[in-house]
Parts: C-alpha cells; sequence; structure tokens
C-alpha cells in the first residue's frame, strides 16, 4: 500500500491505551519537523472493536489520497476502546496525519495562467463584438445543456480578445468552465482540467482591478486581497471556488498548499458580500468544516453554522439543500435532515430564481439521483 520511502512499520499494540506510531520515514527527513496537518484517513469506530488483526479492519491507509508517491510522516493515534483526543486543531479521529511541510513543497502542483499574456485583438470593435455578445447571452441562458454551454465558450473566447472586455465577461467564463468540471466533466483528469480553466480565467477577472493587479505582482503580494471591492467579490469567489476544486483533486499536498490562500479569498467574500451566490462563502465553509476528518464537535458546529447562514441567505437555492445533505447529513447520518433537504431541491421551482435557473435545474437533477440512490 505504501511506497518504496517506507522504512519501518511499528506494530500495533491495540490491547493498550496509549500512542502508537507508524512512521513511513523519508531519507534525511527530520522527524521533530512536523508541520500542522489533518487526518486525511476515517475509519468506523465499531472496526476498533473485537478484532485483534489490524489490517484485517480495512484500516483505511490510501496514504493521503495520492500524494504524488511520495513518502510521508504518519502518526497514528489509536485506544482500543475510546478516542484519544487532542486539540481541534489537530483534527485527531483514530488517525492523524501530520504532513511535513517539506515534503509537500516537494510534490504539490502549482497552477500557471497563461492567459495574462494574451494579446488582444485590435480589430474585434463594437461592429464585430455586439453579434457575438448577443450570441454569447442567448447560449448562457442554457448552459444547463452541454451543447449550448460548449458553444458559449467558443464565442466567449472571442469575446476576451476584444480591447472591449471587461471584467464580467472573464467571470462569466470561469462559470462555464466551473459547470463544466462539475457537472458535465466524468473523468478526473477533465475536472482538473476544466477547474484550472476556471480559476486562470477568474483570476483574470481580478487581474482588471489595477491596483490588485499591481499587489499581487508587487513585493507584498499578501496584501493584494485587500485592494479587492465589493464589486470584485464575484470574481473572487469563482477563483477561490474553482482553485479550491482544483487543488483538491490535484492531491493532499497540492490542497494543503493552496488552504490557506483558498480560506483567505473566501472570508474575503465573506467579509464583503456574504449574500453572494445565495450565501456562497458560507456554502463553502459548511462543506469545508463538514469534509474535515472525524467527529469533532466544533467542526460539525461550524459546518452547521454556515450551511444554516447559507440556507437563510438562498432557501429557495437547491445547492444550499443539496450540499447540507450530502456533506453535513451524511457525516452525522441524520436520514430525515438528508431526504428532507434533498426533496426540497428535487420537488422546488427551478424557476423562482431565474438568474440562476440553469444551475437549479442540474442541482435538481442531482438531487433526484441521490434520493434513487444513484451517482449524481
Amino acid at each position: 500500500m505504501f511506497d518504496d520511502g517506507v522504512r519501518a512499520l511499528y506494530e500495533l499494540e491495540l490491547d493498550s491505551v496509549s500512542f502508537q506510531a507508524l512512521e513511513v520515514l523519508h531519507p534525511g527527513l527530520n522527524p521533530h519537523r512536523i508541520d500542522s496537518g489533518y487526518a486525511l484517513a476515517i475509519h468506523n469506530e465499531g472496526a476498533l472493536h473485537g478484532s485483534n488483526h489490524l489490517f484485517e479492519m480495512d484500516i483505511f491507509f490510501n496514504c493521503a489520497h495520492q500524494l504524488d508517491q511520495e513518502p510521508v510522516f504518519c502518526l497514528l493515534f489509536i485506544d482500543r476502546y475510546h478516542m484519544v483526543y487532542s486539540t481541534s486543531k489537530m483534527r485527531i479521529l483514530f488517525a492523524i496525519f501530520f504532513i511535513l511541510a517539506p515534503i509537500l513543497s516537494s510534490c504539490a502542483t502549482h497552477l500557471e495562467n497563461p492567459y495574462p499574456s494574451q494579446t488582444t485583438d485590435p480589430s474585434l470593435g463594437q461592429n464585430k463584438l455586439s453579434p457575438l455578445l448577443k450570441a454569447s447571452k442567448a447560449r448562457w441562458a442554457h448552459r444547463d445543456k452541454l451543447e449550448s454551454l460548449m458553444a458559449f465558450i467558443d464565442s466567449q473566447k472571442l469575446i476576451l480578445k476584444s480591447p472591449s472586455r471587461r471584467e464580467k465577461d472573464f467571470v462569466l467564463m470561469a462559470r462555464a468552465y466551473f459547470l463544466l468540471g462539475e457537472y458535465f466533466s466524468e473523468s478526473t483528469d477533465r475536472k482538473i482540467e476544466n477547474f484550472a480553466e476556471s480559476a486562470n480565467w477568474s483570476e483574470m477577472a481580478l487581474l482588471q482591478n489595477n491596483e490588485f493587479a499591481r499587489a499581487k505582482n508587487g513585493a507584498h503580494p499578501e496584501n493584494a486581497l485587500t485592494m479587492l471591492r465589493r464589486m470584485n467579490m464575484e470574481s473572487l469567489y469563482w477563483h477561490a471556488a474553482a482553485l479550491s476544486k482544483w487543488a483538491d483533486l490535484r492531491g493532499v499536498g497540492t490542497a494543503l498548499k493552496y488552504r490557506n490562500r483558498i480560506q483567505n479569498m473566501m472570508e474575503r467574500v465573506n467579509q464583503l458580500r456574504p449574500d453572494y451566490f445565495y450565501g456562497g462563502a458560507h456554502r463553502f465553509f459548511g462543506s469545508y468544516f463538514g469534509h474535515l476528518p472525524g467527529m469533532n464537535e466544533d467542526d460539525l458546529a461550524l459546518s452547521r453554522k454556515h450551511f444554516e447562514s447559507a440556507l437563510r441567505a438562498g432557501p429557495e437555492f437547491f445547492g444550499n439543500h443539496v450540499s447540507f445533505a450530502q456533506i453535513y447529513g451524511k457525516k452525522i447520518d441524520d436520514t430525515a435532515l438528508i431526504k428532507k433537504h434533498l426533496e426540497l431541491a428535487a420537488r422546488g421551482d427551478a424557476g423562482r430564481l431565474p438568474d440562476f435557473a440553469p444551475e437549479q435545474m442540474l442541482e435538481q437533477s442531482r438531487a433526484r439521483k441521490l434520493l434513487k440512490g444513484e451517482t449524481p
């Protein structure tokens, strides 16, 4: 299960209520340089009872969700009859996976944006741009259909070469690729590709703010977010959302590399425009805390709090109900909550939110599949 970097495997004594360790040592690695990390492996508590054979318990280790085949340093905390809890920061539940910063830096993928160097086409004046904008608008209205979505992308590519391009034109392109990744991509590779495109185009939208662009490329890029205003939050939301999806699919190393950046962006959205996309930033944080390993009460409370804030911002937005059911409801194994919110989405009127009717129809389709036990 582990790669050639495995140097030592210590047998776990499950009869003792003590701290045990499973080490996968990297040559030259100082085991004391442990950076903060998250539990990346979960196992049902019941499996720890009545069995003396660790590896007959299907004890979880898909070694950090494809950490690019890099060896990592793992600490496994097990108590035969109850959890050995630590601080909530360390997210301990049956297993703690500490990821070392040096290893993550070496194996994480960096997202390169090719579009800042893209030149505009001066021949795309208003006389050529107007029919393109009209065509794109018509196609965008039917973005829940793959054919229309792809046609929109084709026309939008030309619009974005125009000297008259605007921030919202980049945002629409980012949203189009996000839809492709979220609803129409079957393979992981295609999802990664489409979410990368979404992240890149939304970054281009942000770069239309000159103060942000100067700060991002200057001596203190960490201050760039403070240059963004409420009018830029749509761009920032889609950039953070797409970057999060892309990083998660690229593996744990990449996800942890971008984690703080993504959280800071979503916190900025929550600060300046918490109602955008029917509580989109709250929905993000509800999902984030709901996906953390284990059953930590603080994490679950934060997950529910953010989901409820999203539901208040958009009680008729199906995405809020589906995410609440699929992430929080599933996490706490509340079948009544899951059924209630999936049925609200499955039976609702998608036309009540006309600006996002296509997204409503896509989420409604997802809810109906989940109710039937199908993979959405």
